[in-house]
């Protein structure tokens, strides 16, 4: 991937070379442990290419991609603005990346201690990625309702 990056000039291809650096900071943010800077710096270096060459199905990848990485680096403020940004466009995402955005938007809550309809969103999302055999989302999906389950504190 970062041999593509480097070697792939803007000006050959400029939607080419957008897409790569969407793909690049995809990656960092679903390589364990996941790298939310280096993902930020590919979509750094994607903005100025996404308005002038970027179609609704690019914006909405970014929109996404910027909001995981805002979370992944505890920016809450940050990741529910740009969740709020990709209103009316994330029907262009796939499929696995809308429920992404979707289990997103429940982390959120979760971290607004909103943890009853966190779990019950989550649970819908586990459903649809289980009958859409997107086996490692509705594993991440699952662990996720665990944890929160786990750190939820217990009546008295």
């Amino acid at each position: 991937m970062e041999q593509a990056l480097r070697q792939l000039d803007s000006q050959d291809h400029l939607l080419l070379w957008l897409r790569l650096r969407l793909a690049a900071a995809s990656l960092y943010l679903q390589t364990n442990p996941s790298d939310p800077a280096r993902a930020e710096h590919w979509l750094a270096e994607a903005e100025p290419a996404l308005r002038l060459v970027g179609q609704v199905l690019q914006r909405a990848e970014f929109g996404m991609l910027r909001a995981i990485a805002a979370f992944q680096r505890d920016d809450l403020a940050g990741a529910e603005q740009a969740c709020a940004d990709l209103e009316g466009i994330e029907h262009h995402l796939t499929f696995r990346d809308l429920l992404r955005v979707r289990i997103l938007r429940n982390r959120i809550l979760l971290r607004h201690g909103r943890t009853a309809e966190a779990v019950d969103g989550l649970r819908e999302l586990a459903t649809a990625a289980q009958h859409a055999a997107i086996a490692d989302l509705t594993a991440e999906i699952w662990q996720t309702i665990a944890e929160a389950l786990m750190s939820r504190p217990s009546p008295p």
